[in-house]
């Protein structure tokens, strides 16, 4: 799709910036992991085991936020914290 005259102009130019989102490229010109029939084929498995992951993490630790941090976030493709999200680990009691 990359090299598609199609949806790019001048395809073979090397050239980072035809990859940002504007109102002339189509939605999925640009898919380089995974969509369709070439997706990963260890996607799932690997969605799966971080959720494994966060559970233990959950159970095992406790967290609590350092105090006076700032709400604000920063818009993308998900919301994000604009200082990062600094916390307190400590071992649960079990």
């Amino acid at each position: 799709m990359g090299r598609n005259e199609k949806h790019f102009k001048n395809p073979e130019k090397f050239d980072p910036e035809r990859f940002t989102r504007d109102e002339d490229s189509p939605l999925f010109a640009y898919i380089p992991f995974s969509l369709g029939a070439r997706a990963c084929i260890g996607q799932t498995f690997a969605m799966i085991e971080s959720k494994v992951v966060i559970c233990k993490l959950i159970q095992q630790l406790e967290f609590q936020l350092v105090p006076n941090q700032s709400f604000d976030f920063v818009e993308a493709v998900t919301l994000t914290p604009k200082d990062g999200c600094k916390t307190y680990m400590t071992m649960r009691n079990l």
